[in-house]
């Protein structure tokens, strides 16, 4: 299963999410509801498989009048919908027959959309990627400025193409690269960023607020900020971070693992497995703010994707015309205004997708997952030895929480720097205080 956020044309959002034969939508509303989409075309409706994921963005099209999304999955050929309430079908994306038929990854880029690692004439070109004209999503002309450009330098099988504040960054299972725009029929510049680094599990490959984080071929996890690439654990020199050891040694079968980014908390968050031929089941959440990380184990469910989902508003609010006040008519200053009628939203969920095709929303008020205790667990900074034969004198521990409910936190020791532990003792937490 695969997720993706949309808006319309009018800043409503939706969302779309994928199985390997099946594309469905959902928008935010007060009753929102899924809405399966028919296919309509020649080429026929997907057949992936449970490892085909989908890779997908949205871009407006003059000739439609609408957002359009445009899907592929490295199988079939593109397909594309509108993003309309009204819409219950989707098509084949055949617009640029001329260069491809199949691509692993789209973005939307430039007013462009761009695809990476395509297929033209039954031929695989792993290194290529194809572009529409600036403005025209639907369109192929050479002359109004679609392309394509092939890298023989590049390295790798092309995984994924993502845009960032910089331009695009297409990452291969060798190397990640740099594409930054250009107002000529060149389109764009393409040089390596790094030639040790790669991303061979490209669903956690996400953009945040800090810049892009992904999963290496090393099972570090990485942010690139502009041009420079720096790692998100805290590193001691000649040791692996405590992240890396921990993902070593627990995941299994790396590409099924996913990443999401929750705006609001200002959080990473890469959902990994544990035990072959299943879907995630932990997780590992890396807060920007205390650069901290945090781990979550899911008893009851393995985990495809997900995506944030909106609070939507309480009440639809007045427009202007139902006010049926001027500027000039109105005697209110701004401080006689009041509270606004329709308040900012509060909050954002995440909206996760078993493997099964149930969905579920993530809530910070509730402790079990079916029943189950949630196991989350988190770790000081402060409390391990930075240097081998160091030795460290902890006088005192301060730890803040804020509990809803009553619960309990544990604590451990370990003499073998994380090796073992002793059998720890439970602090008793109030409800309904700090």
């Amino acid at each position: 299963i695969s997720a993706e956020e949309f808006i319309d044309k009018f800043g409503n959002w939706s969302a779309f999410v994928a199985s390997s034969r099946t594309l469905s939508t959902i928008r935010a509303s007060q009753a929102p509801s899924w809405s399966t989409l028919s296919y309509t075309g020649s080429i026929g409706a997907p057949s992936g498989n449970s490892r085909s994921y989908w890779d997908a963005d949205f871009i407006f099209d003059a000739g439609l009048s609408e957002n359009m999304v445009v899907a592929t999955n490295n199988v079939d050929s593109p397909y594309f919908f509108t993003i309309d309430k009204d819409n219950t079908t989707f098509s084949d994306y055949t617009f640029l027959d001329s260069f491809m038929s199949k691509a692993k990854s789209v973005v939307a880029h430039d007013n462009r959309l761009v695809f990476f690692n395509v297929e033209a004439n039954a031929v695989r070109h792993p290194h290529r990627f194809v572009f529409t004209p600036r403005g025209l999503p639907t369109s192929d002309s050479i002359f109004a400025g679609a392309g394509v450009i092939d890298d023989d330098a590049m390295r790798g099988i092309g995984q994924k193409v993502v845009r960032d504040r910089e331009g695009l960054l297409f990452f291969t299972d060798r190397e990640i690269w740099r594409a930054r725009a250009r107002l000529d029929i060149f389109a764009y510049d393409l040089f390596p960023l790094t030639q040790k680094l790669s991303c061979p599990y490209p669903r956690t490959i996400v953009n945040t607020a800090l810049g892009v984080v992904f999963l290496a071929q090393d099972f570090e996890v990485y942010l690139i900020a502009g041009n420079v690439i720096n790692p998100l654990s805290l590193l001691v020199q000649g040791e692996p971070s405590r992240i890396k050891k921990l993902l070593i040694d627990e995941l299994t079968e790396p590409d099924r693992a996913w990443g999401l980014y929750h705006p609001r908390l200002n959080r990473y968050e890469l959902y990994y497995n544990v035990s072959g031929g299943s879907y995630p089941a932990h997780a590992l959440f890396f807060d920007f703010e205390t650069r901290s990380w945090l781990q979550q184990r899911f008893a009851s469910h393995e985990l495809g994707a997900g995506l944030i989902w909106p609070e939507p508003d309480p009440a639809p609010g007045e427009t202007w015309d139902q006010r049926g006040d001027t500027f000039d008519s109105t005697i209110e200053s701004w401080n006689e205004a009041g509270t606004p009628q329709r308040p900012a939203l509060e909050d954002a969920d995440e909206m996760v997708f078993s493997s099964l095709g149930s969905a579920f929303r993530l809530l910070s008020a509730q402790t079990t997952d079916d029943g189950t205790a949630i196991d989350c667990r988190w770790r000081s900074h402060g409390m391990a030895g930075k240097r081998r034969l160091a030795y460290e004198r902890l006088h005192e521990i301060w730890t803040e929480y804020e509990a809803t409910s009553a619960s309990s936190a544990s604590v451990f020791c370990s003499y073998d720097l994380g090796t073992n532990f002793d059998s720890g003792f439970a602090l008793s937490l109030k409800s309904s205080s700090h």
